[in-house]
Protein backbone atom coordinates (compact mmCIF):
# COMPACT_ATOMS: atom_id res chain seq x y z
CA UNK A 1 0.00 0.00 0.00
CA UNK A 2 1.89 2.80 -1.16
CA UNK A 3 -0.62 5.75 -0.79
CA UNK A 4 -2.04 5.25 2.60
CA UNK A 5 -4.43 8.96 2.40
CA UNK A 6 -5.99 6.80 0.16
CA UNK A 7 -7.60 4.72 2.61
CA UNK A 8 -9.53 7.79 4.74
CA UNK A 9 -11.81 8.00 2.12
CA UNK A 10 -13.01 4.32 2.26
CA UNK A 11 -12.70 4.76 6.28
CA UNK A 12 -14.91 8.14 6.24
CA UNK A 13 -17.54 6.52 4.55
CA UNK A 14 -17.83 3.44 6.91
CA UNK A 15 -20.93 4.34 8.41
CA UNK A 16 -23.26 4.80 4.88
CA UNK A 17 -21.23 1.79 4.05
CA UNK A 18 -22.46 -0.15 7.16
CA UNK A 19 -25.95 0.99 6.79
CA UNK A 20 -26.25 0.61 3.37
CA UNK A 21 -23.68 -2.03 2.13
CA UNK A 22 -22.40 -4.33 5.34
CA UNK A 23 -20.80 -6.99 3.26
CA UNK A 24 -18.06 -3.83 1.69
CA UNK A 25 -17.87 -3.44 5.32
CA UNK A 26 -16.56 -6.95 5.75
CA UNK A 27 -14.74 -6.64 2.46
CA UNK A 28 -12.64 -4.32 3.41
CA UNK A 29 -11.84 -5.56 6.96
CA UNK A 30 -10.60 -8.36 5.61
CA UNK A 31 -8.61 -7.62 2.30
CA UNK A 32 -6.93 -5.30 4.56
CA UNK A 33 -5.46 -7.56 7.34
CA UNK A 34 -2.11 -7.81 6.89
CA UNK A 35 -0.68 -4.50 5.22
CA UNK A 36 2.42 -2.54 6.03
CA UNK A 37 3.07 1.11 5.96
CA UNK A 38 5.80 0.83 3.36
CA UNK A 39 6.83 -1.34 0.62
CA UNK A 40 10.21 -2.07 2.29
CA UNK A 41 9.56 -3.86 5.56
CA UNK A 42 12.03 -5.12 7.98
CA UNK A 43 11.50 -8.40 11.21
CA UNK A 44 12.65 -7.24 13.93
CA UNK A 45 13.19 -8.71 17.14
CA UNK A 46 11.45 -8.09 20.22
CA UNK A 47 10.96 -9.34 23.48
CA UNK A 48 6.76 -9.26 23.38
CA UNK A 49 4.57 -11.92 22.78
CA UNK A 50 2.37 -13.12 20.12
CA UNK A 51 -0.88 -11.18 20.99
CA UNK A 52 -2.26 -7.86 19.34
CA UNK A 53 -0.73 -4.61 20.81
CA UNK A 54 -1.12 -1.13 18.94
CA UNK A 55 2.25 0.98 18.58
CA UNK A 56 1.69 4.53 18.61
CA UNK A 57 4.34 6.53 17.48
CA UNK A 58 6.69 7.65 20.54
CA UNK A 59 8.21 10.89 20.93
CA UNK A 60 10.98 10.49 23.12
CA UNK A 61 11.96 13.66 25.14
CA UNK A 62 15.47 13.84 25.44
CA UNK A 63 15.71 17.75 26.88
CA UNK A 64 16.21 16.07 30.77
CA UNK A 65 19.46 14.48 29.56
CA UNK A 66 21.24 18.38 28.00
CA UNK A 67 22.90 19.28 30.84
CA UNK A 68 24.47 15.69 30.78
CA UNK A 69 25.88 15.94 27.22
CA UNK A 70 26.52 19.87 27.83
CA UNK A 71 28.59 18.78 31.01
CA UNK A 72 30.81 15.81 29.15
CA UNK A 73 31.02 18.23 26.14
CA UNK A 74 32.49 20.98 28.41
CA UNK A 75 34.68 18.43 30.26
CA UNK A 76 36.81 16.98 27.20
CA UNK A 77 36.61 20.19 25.31
CA UNK A 78 38.46 21.61 27.99
CA UNK A 79 40.85 18.30 27.74
CA UNK A 80 41.22 17.90 24.19
CA UNK A 81 42.31 22.29 23.99
CA UNK A 82 45.11 20.99 26.49
CA UNK A 83 48.38 19.73 26.12
CA UNK A 84 48.44 16.40 23.97
CA UNK A 85 50.55 14.16 26.63
CA UNK A 86 48.99 15.77 29.28
CA UNK A 87 45.48 15.35 27.90
CA UNK A 88 46.01 11.37 27.25
CA UNK A 89 47.23 11.12 31.28
CA UNK A 90 44.11 13.01 32.22
CA UNK A 91 41.61 10.46 30.22
CA UNK A 92 44.03 7.64 31.29
CA UNK A 93 43.15 8.47 34.94
CA UNK A 94 39.83 9.13 34.90
CA UNK A 95 38.90 6.17 32.84
CA UNK A 96 40.90 3.96 35.51
CA UNK A 97 39.21 5.85 38.33
CA UNK A 98 35.45 5.60 36.69
CA UNK A 99 35.84 1.60 35.34
CA UNK A 100 37.29 1.19 39.52
CA UNK A 101 34.58 2.67 40.97
CA UNK A 102 31.95 0.95 38.70
CA UNK A 103 33.22 -2.59 39.71
CA UNK A 104 33.36 -1.96 43.07
CA UNK A 105 29.10 -0.73 42.49
CA UNK A 106 28.50 -2.69 39.80
CA UNK A 107 24.97 -3.71 40.81
CA UNK A 108 23.97 -0.18 42.51
CA UNK A 109 25.65 1.53 39.13
CA UNK A 110 23.24 -0.74 37.10
CA UNK A 111 20.19 -0.12 38.86
CA UNK A 112 21.41 3.78 38.54
CA UNK A 113 21.99 4.49 35.13
CA UNK A 114 18.63 2.37 34.54
CA UNK A 115 16.41 4.58 36.16
CA UNK A 116 18.72 7.51 34.78
CA UNK A 117 18.35 6.00 31.21
CA UNK A 118 14.72 5.01 31.51
CA UNK A 119 13.86 8.99 32.63
CA UNK A 120 16.16 9.83 30.09
CA UNK A 121 18.17 11.80 31.94
CA UNK A 122 21.30 10.67 30.22
CA UNK A 123 21.67 9.25 26.35
CA UNK A 124 24.33 7.48 24.43
CA UNK A 125 24.69 10.51 21.82
CA UNK A 126 27.57 11.67 23.36
CA UNK A 127 30.50 10.69 24.88
CA UNK A 128 30.81 9.41 28.19
CA UNK A 129 32.88 6.31 30.48
CA UNK A 130 30.16 5.46 33.03
CA UNK A 131 26.88 6.14 30.57
CA UNK A 132 29.04 4.04 27.94
CA UNK A 133 29.80 1.27 29.86
CA UNK A 134 26.04 1.18 31.06
CA UNK A 135 24.67 0.85 27.58
CA UNK A 136 27.48 -1.71 26.40
CA UNK A 137 26.44 -4.06 29.45
CA UNK A 138 22.64 -3.39 28.47
CA UNK A 139 23.13 -4.53 24.66
CA UNK A 140 25.29 -7.31 25.82
CA UNK A 141 22.92 -9.04 28.09
CA UNK A 142 19.82 -8.04 25.63
CA UNK A 143 21.73 -10.58 23.03
CA UNK A 144 20.50 -13.50 25.76
CA UNK A 145 17.11 -12.32 26.00
CA UNK A 146 14.57 -14.69 23.65
CA UNK A 147 12.94 -12.70 21.35
CA UNK A 148 10.27 -13.39 18.87
CA UNK A 149 10.37 -12.20 14.97
CA UNK A 150 7.94 -9.45 14.41
CA UNK A 151 6.37 -7.65 11.82
CA UNK A 152 5.14 -4.28 12.23
CA UNK A 153 1.13 -3.77 10.14
CA UNK A 154 -0.56 -0.75 10.14
CA UNK A 155 -4.12 -0.62 11.05
CA UNK A 156 -5.89 0.48 7.55
CA UNK A 157 -8.56 2.75 9.38
CA UNK A 158 -6.83 5.91 9.08
CA UNK A 159 -8.91 9.16 9.88
CA UNK A 160 -11.73 6.32 11.64
CA UNK A 161 -11.09 7.85 15.34
CA UNK A 162 -10.14 11.54 15.42
CA UNK A 163 -11.86 14.53 16.21
CA UNK A 164 -13.38 16.69 13.56
CA UNK A 165 -11.33 19.89 12.55
CA UNK A 166 -14.01 22.25 14.14
CA UNK A 167 -13.80 20.71 17.75
CA UNK A 168 -15.10 22.13 20.35
CA UNK A 169 -14.68 21.49 23.53
CA UNK A 170 -17.23 23.24 25.20
CA UNK A 171 -19.72 21.43 22.78
CA UNK A 172 -18.16 18.37 23.63
CA UNK A 173 -19.51 18.93 26.97
CA UNK A 174 -23.14 19.35 25.87
CA UNK A 175 -23.51 17.10 22.67
CA UNK A 176 -20.82 14.41 21.82
CA UNK A 177 -18.90 15.09 18.39
CA UNK A 178 -19.40 11.67 16.55
CA UNK A 179 -16.57 10.22 14.53
CA UNK A 180 -16.65 7.28 12.14
CA UNK A 181 -15.63 4.95 14.60
CA UNK A 182 -18.63 5.99 16.98
CA UNK A 183 -21.60 5.80 13.88
CA UNK A 184 -20.45 2.17 12.66
CA UNK A 185 -21.34 -0.54 15.13
CA UNK A 186 -20.41 -3.32 12.40
CA UNK A 187 -18.92 -6.51 14.62
CA UNK A 188 -17.04 -7.90 11.23
CA UNK A 189 -14.69 -4.63 12.33
CA UNK A 190 -13.45 -6.20 15.55
CA UNK A 191 -13.19 -9.55 14.58
CA UNK A 192 -10.34 -9.26 12.39
CA UNK A 193 -6.95 -8.16 14.09
CA UNK A 194 -6.79 -5.10 13.09
CA UNK A 195 -10.21 -4.23 15.21
CA UNK A 196 -8.56 -5.88 18.11
CA UNK A 197 -5.19 -3.45 17.92
CA UNK A 198 -7.86 -0.67 17.09
CA UNK A 199 -9.77 -1.27 20.40
CA UNK A 200 -6.37 -1.99 22.31
CA UNK A 201 -5.14 1.04 21.76
CA UNK A 202 -8.34 2.77 22.87
CA UNK A 203 -8.89 1.07 25.86
CA UNK A 204 -5.03 1.81 26.71
CA UNK A 205 -4.48 4.73 25.56
CA UNK A 206 -8.09 6.72 27.75
CA UNK A 207 -10.52 4.40 28.04
CA UNK A 208 -9.65 2.67 31.13
CA UNK A 209 -9.14 5.78 32.86
CA UNK A 210 -12.46 7.08 32.15
CA UNK A 211 -13.85 4.14 33.07
CA UNK A 212 -11.85 3.72 35.96
CA UNK A 213 -12.87 7.37 37.08
CA UNK A 214 -16.76 6.68 36.35
CA UNK A 215 -16.68 3.75 38.53
CA UNK A 216 -14.64 5.73 41.16
CA UNK A 217 -17.17 8.65 41.54
CA UNK A 218 -20.09 6.65 41.43
CA UNK A 219 -18.73 4.39 44.29
CA UNK A 220 -17.96 7.77 46.07
CA UNK A 221 -21.35 8.92 45.58
CA UNK A 222 -22.66 5.76 46.69
CA UNK A 223 -20.56 5.56 49.99
CA UNK A 224 -21.28 8.92 50.92
CA UNK A 225 -24.87 9.18 50.12
CA UNK A 226 -25.31 5.75 51.96
CA UNK A 227 -23.81 6.74 55.08
CA UNK A 228 -25.28 10.24 55.63
CA UNK A 229 -28.69 8.34 54.88
CA UNK A 230 -28.19 5.40 57.08
CA UNK A 231 -25.68 6.00 59.62
CA UNK A 232 -27.29 7.30 63.11
CA UNK A 233 -26.67 10.34 65.03
CA UNK A 234 -24.44 8.96 67.72
CA UNK A 235 -21.64 8.10 65.18
CA UNK A 236 -21.76 11.14 62.94
CA UNK A 237 -22.10 14.42 63.38
CA UNK A 238 -25.05 16.78 61.89
CA UNK A 239 -22.32 18.70 60.24
CA UNK A 240 -20.61 15.81 58.91
CA UNK A 241 -23.87 14.49 57.60
CA UNK A 242 -24.68 17.89 56.06
CA UNK A 243 -21.32 17.42 54.09
CA UNK A 244 -21.26 13.87 53.22
CA UNK A 245 -25.57 15.28 51.17
CA UNK A 246 -23.63 18.33 49.52
CA UNK A 247 -20.55 15.53 48.43
CA UNK A 248 -23.62 13.47 47.16
CA UNK A 249 -25.55 16.38 45.12
CA UNK A 250 -21.95 17.28 43.71
CA UNK A 251 -21.22 14.37 42.17
CA UNK A 252 -24.84 13.45 41.62
CA UNK A 253 -24.95 16.33 39.34
CA UNK A 254 -21.53 15.19 37.66
CA UNK A 255 -23.38 11.61 36.59
CA UNK A 256 -26.72 13.61 35.70
CA UNK A 257 -24.29 15.42 32.67
CA UNK A 258 -23.35 12.55 31.85
CA UNK A 259 -26.71 10.99 31.39
CA UNK A 260 -27.39 14.56 29.64
CA UNK A 261 -24.74 14.14 27.42
CA UNK A 262 -26.03 10.45 26.24
CA UNK A 263 -29.40 11.80 25.82
CA UNK A 264 -29.07 14.60 23.68
CA UNK A 265 -26.24 12.39 21.51
CA UNK A 266 -28.57 10.44 20.62
CA UNK A 267 -32.37 10.42 21.71
CA UNK A 268 -33.84 7.58 20.52
CA UNK A 269 -31.48 5.31 20.95
CA UNK A 270 -31.68 6.61 24.94
CA UNK A 271 -35.13 5.89 24.73
CA UNK A 272 -34.98 2.25 23.58
CA UNK A 273 -31.86 1.68 25.73
CA UNK A 274 -33.09 -1.49 27.92
CA UNK A 275 -30.86 0.28 31.34
CA UNK A 276 -32.79 3.63 31.24
CA UNK A 277 -35.88 1.39 31.69
CA UNK A 278 -35.46 1.80 35.10
CA UNK A 279 -34.84 5.82 35.76
CA UNK A 280 -37.89 6.11 33.12
CA UNK A 281 -39.86 4.35 35.49
CA UNK A 282 -38.50 6.14 38.77
CA UNK A 283 -39.39 9.22 37.32
CA UNK A 284 -43.13 7.88 35.71
CA UNK A 285 -43.71 7.05 40.09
Amino acid sequence: MNNKSFLSIITSAMPLLDEYYPEYVLKYSLETNMITDSSFYSIEHQNKNLHLFSQPPQIANLSQSLLWSKYHYTFYWKIYKSDLLLMTLIVRFIYFIQVLIILLTLPLYLATFYILSKYNFINNISFSTSSDIYFYIKLKIEKYITTTPTITFMIPYINFVNYSKDYNWFLELIRPQSSPFTQTMNRNIYKTWNGEALINFKWKAYGKYYYAMIWILFMVLLGCFTAAATISQQYISEEVRQQLFIISIILGFIHLIFEIRQFFYNIIKWFYNFWNIFGKYKCLI
